[in-house]
């Protein structure tokens, strides 16, 4: 897959004309959990398997990142990224405590935990209804709202939607095959929102992959609003 570096133009521009016939909203969850994982972490796939079940869950957006910090056990994570664990450190300095470590699960920017169940999180939700996003074509469209506090990160998070097993050889799963769902494959920051009428350019779809839209405080932190395309 191409890196979306090379194609997503940053640039903002004001909502000039209307949608177009085929602009549509996109799949808003009330619920991003991320989880910080690594096929090296023997702690790990119990907080694996949830993800696994939640990513069922029309309400959840579940994603699972794969963390570097824990190949020198013995095997290299297949799917790990440094900007992944650079997303992981940014979140600990934004909610305050500054540990990173695995697994970790955030809740819609705001609280972690290395494992929730299904019940601690009932009540973190995100207002879907202050925030309506939309995607027209290869943008994705983002309304103004003097209600909601900006300026806001617009990102981007591109992903494998399902299950993916893994086989590991080596290290403390070694001998295990692990299933890990929604894997992270990139996360792009579009460009800014100041509570504008505002259009971003996204990529061409690529084949097998899915995004989700983050609006999110610029510092990290609490998630404002997210939309699915598939």
């Amino acid at each position: 897959m191409k890196n979306f570096k090379t194609l997503i133009l940053s640039a903002i521009v004001p909502l000039a004309a209307a949608l177009s016939p085929a602009a549509f909203a996109g799949t808003q969850p009330s619920q991003i959990v991320e989880l910080f994982t690594s096929q090296g972490c023997s702690s790990c796939p119990p907080s694996n398997a949830l993800v696994n079940d939640w990513s069922a869950d029309d309400d959840i957006l579940a994603l699972t990142y794969s963390v570097e910090y824990w190949d020198y056990l013995g095997w290299k994570d297949t799917f790990a990224d440094p900007k992944f664990t650079a997303r992981q450190r940014a979140y600990a300095q934004a909610i305050g405590h500054g540990r990173v470590y695995t697994p970790q699960m955030v809740v819609n920017g705001e609280i972690d935990k290395f494992r929730y169940s299904r019940a601690e999180i009932n009540d973190v939700r995100l207002d879907n209804d202050s925030l309506t996003i939309k995607f027209d074509g290869n943008d994705v469209i983002v309304p103004a709202n003097p209600d909601v506090k900006t300026p806001a990160a617009v990102r981007l998070v591109t992903y494998t939607p399902g299950e993916q097993s893994v086989k590991v050889m080596r290290g403390e799963n070694g001998g295990r095959t692990l299933t890990l769902s929604n894997v992270v494959t990139d996360v792009t920051d579009l460009g800014v929102w100041t509570n504008k009428d505002s259009r971003f350019a996204l990529p061409d779809a690529q084949p097998g992959s899915a995004y989700a839209v983050l609006i999110q405080s610029e510092e990290y932190g609490p998630i404002i609003a997210a939309a699915v395309r598939d």
